[in-house]
């Protein structure tokens, strides 16, 4: 695992994580400030990891999982990217196949914009927490 940095007058407004795989390299996240949008935090940081994957010899670059016609489905395609279809499976605890095409992520949607709005000392308390119950 290697964590990427962009930083400008010594703060940090970009950061990516990559996980090496073989002979494939991916990136399960990356984010920047929304402050910095102008100055295209993004691209720089996802250029300056595809130039050290090239250099280190990686044959793959994975850029992750995004939804078909989204933002982040786009800015993957200017880079390249061709789209793989992804399959789903989901089982109840019990460990019983769950019918229905739902994605994963679609039944945590409430939760997800809960959490987006909690004030930031709330979910760095209650971060740990969840993701011992849920991994």
């Amino acid at each position: 695992a290697q964590v990427h940095l962009v930083r400008l007058d010594g703060r940090t407004i970009g950061a990516g994580l990559t996980l090496a795989n073989g002979g494939a390299l991916e990136i399960p996240w990356a984010s920047s400030l929304r402050g910095y949008n102008s100055y295209c935090v993004n691209h720089l940081l996802y250029w300056n990891i595809l130039r050290q994957a090239c250099q280190a010899g990686f044959r793959t670059f994975r850029f992750g999982r995004s939804t078909t016609g989204s933002g982040t489905y786009q800015f993957k395609k200017q880079w390249g990217a061709q789209p793989v279809t992804l399959y789903w499976y989901t089982r109840d605890r019990a460990g019983k196949a769950v019918d229905g095409q739902q994605r994963p992520e679609e039944g945590f949607s409430l939760a997800r914009r809960v959490w987006q709005r909690l004030p930031l000392p709330l979910a760095r308390f209650l971060g740990p927490r969840v993701i011992a119950r849920v991994a």
